[in-house]
């Protein structure tokens, strides 16, 4: 964690995703998974990043925070690309 006094605190732009991925200020674009609908919002299933999520297949892909899990489609989009998926 970085420690900072309060005058250089952002707001509440400080998320902690995935495996120490500490993004202050930045814009993540994230999808939650309960919002997902094959083929019109997002190409695959629900039940395969649900499945993904449970055997730790693409931690930086699947994000948990709190009770909910978001894909991160910054990383869906290079992983794509990249022909990984």
């Amino acid at each position: 964690m970085i420690a900072c006094s309060k005058r250089e605190r952002p707001g509440k732009s400080g998320i902690l995703l995935g495996d120490n991925l500490l993004k202050w200020g930045n814009v993540v674009d994230l999808l939650r998974v309960s919002e997902v609908v094959k083929g019109k919002n997002f190409p695959m299933s629900r039940a395969w990043l649900y499945k993904c999520a449970h055997l730790r297949k693409h931690p930086k892909l699947l994000v948990k925070i709190g009770s909910s899990l978001f894909v991160d489609l910054d990383e869906f989009k290079n992983l794509a690309e990249a022909g990984r998926m």
